[in-house]
């Protein structure tokens, strides 16, 4: 006979525009402090911030990114990685879906000469 079935809900996304712009309709979710500008990662995204700066510089001397490349970054989240991409090629495409992360790094590189190499 098959074990019974249990009634698990799955996290299949945030559950509310809120939850998705980093409100904490998700109990679970630790809550930033008052006045924070840290942006929570979701995890139903898949969201992982790299904070490292040793481990970002090391993916891209490993990349071997050239002046002449042109880079597709699929989920730049707050820009770590792609703000290091942007110094080294001649063009970052990011594709990323949670409009936070858009506005966080066009934040990072805004009024700098790395805001025309990167297309959002």
């Amino acid at each position: 006979m098959p074990k019974e079935s249990r009634n698990k809900s799955r996290n299949t996304g945030p559950r509310s525009a809120t939850e998705a712009a980093g409100g904490r309709s998700n109990p679970k979710q630790k809550p930033l402090g008052r006045g924070s500008s840290l942006l929570a990662p979701i995890k139903a995204f898949g969201q992982n911030f790299l904070k490292n700066p040793m481990v970002v510089q090391s993916i891209v001397e490993k990349a071997g990114i050239r002046s002449s490349d042109v880079v597709l970054e699929i989920g730049p989240g707050t820009g770590n990685l792609t703000v290091q991409m942007l110094e080294k090629a001649r063009k970052v495409i990011a594709i990323e879906f949670d409009q936070r992360m858009v506005r966080e790094l066009l934040k990072r590189v805004e009024g700098t000469d790395l805001e025309r190499k990167l297309q959002i």
